[in-house]
């Protein structure tokens, strides 16, 4: 593909289609869901190829069903299977806040774990988008994403979130632009893990019943979720969030961060069910801020005689 072309993938009414064409170039790589309000239908494509070389845009939306009618369910929307984190695109010449451009409720679902991290390559989410992660699957992403509505994660495997900042609208850096509702990152199954805390600046994070969120004891991650921007907020549909926390590269459990929020924040320490063994503490950084921590049973100590 060349600068100012186009690719343009419609389906409009129910069918599967599956791409396994490696794209190289620029221009913008379209999948439109063309089918009418009245119709309700469920488009399935799968993009398997490899497409490292394409460094034009991704748009995924849908042409004529976007809020006509009210009820989630009965919109239109694609559902994008996704062989491998290359077949959204691949590293861009400089960097675009929509990259991939995700709206109206369309749903990514990888096929296995993988990363989404192409450089400069950075998510636009514009209204609601759906990531599928199912069983053992863990989909990490580790691009910068604008928020212009919704990210919600289903399924039960992992939504592994990394990165830089996030921004917002239309790429703006602060919070000034957003609308209600509009920062919005639901847990709404599975769990979510924390790859880097400065990804959750300026976000409201929703955690739906009987979820929990996973730790690392390493990388960018050391303050947990960085919740002290303006706009940010957490909301615990239990009683208390179940925390889990992993092994870092070397094996080893460590004390972890779960979040970090102002001082007049609301959340407690029994706003958080403990590791098995384990228990939960709040520090006070001294700056108006105050970090959760979750501490991991000790493991003791022992001799093996042989």
């Amino acid at each position: 593909m060349s600068d100012g072309s186009y690719l343009s993938i419609e389906m409009n009414s129910n069918r599967w289609l599956d791409l396994y064409s490696d794209v190289f170039g620029s221009g913008t790589m379209k999948i439109v869901c063309n089918a009418s309000n009245a119709a309700h239908n469920k488009l399935f494509i799968g993009v398997h190829g490899d497409c490292s070389g394409f460094y034009g845009k991704t748009q995924i939306f849908n042409e004529n069903s976007k809020t006509v009618l009210p009820l989630e369910e009965n919109l239109n929307y694609f559902t994008v299977s996704v062989g491998r984190g290359e077949s959204l695109g691949g590293a861009m010449t400089g960097f675009w806040y929509n990259g991939i451009e995700i709206r109206d409720y369309n749903r990514i679902v990888p096929l296995k774990s993988m990363a989404l991290e192409a450089k400069n390559r950075g998510i636009f989410v514009n209204g609601t988008a759906y990531f599928v992660c199912s069983n053992d699957v863990e989909l990490a992403i580790k691009n910068r994403i604008t928020y212009n509505g919704a990210v919600k994660k289903t399924g039960v495997g992992t939504l592994a979130l990394g990165g830089e900042e996030p921004l917002f609208y239309n790429g703006s850096a602060t919070t000034s632009t957003v609308v209600a509702e509009s920062n919005n990152l639901v847990i709404a199954e599975g769990a979510l893990k924390v790859l880097s805390s400065a990804a959750f600046r300026g976000l409201k994070v929703t955690f739906g019943a009987g979820m929990k969120l996973a730790l690392v004891s390493e990388g960018d991650a050391t303050l947990g979720m960085d919740l002290t921007k303006d706009g940010s907020d957490l909301v615990i549909t239990d009683s208390k969030l179940a925390v889990e926390v992993l092994p870092n590269a070397k094996g080893k459990y460590k004390m972890t961060a779960i979040c970090t929020v102002p001082s007049t924040s609301t959340l407690t320490v029994d706003s958080f069910a403990a590791p098995t063994g384990g228990e939960i503490i709040a520090v006070n950084n001294g700056d108006g801020t105050i970090t959760f921590k979750a501490v991991p049973p000790k493991a003791g100590f022992f001799i093996n005689f042989r």
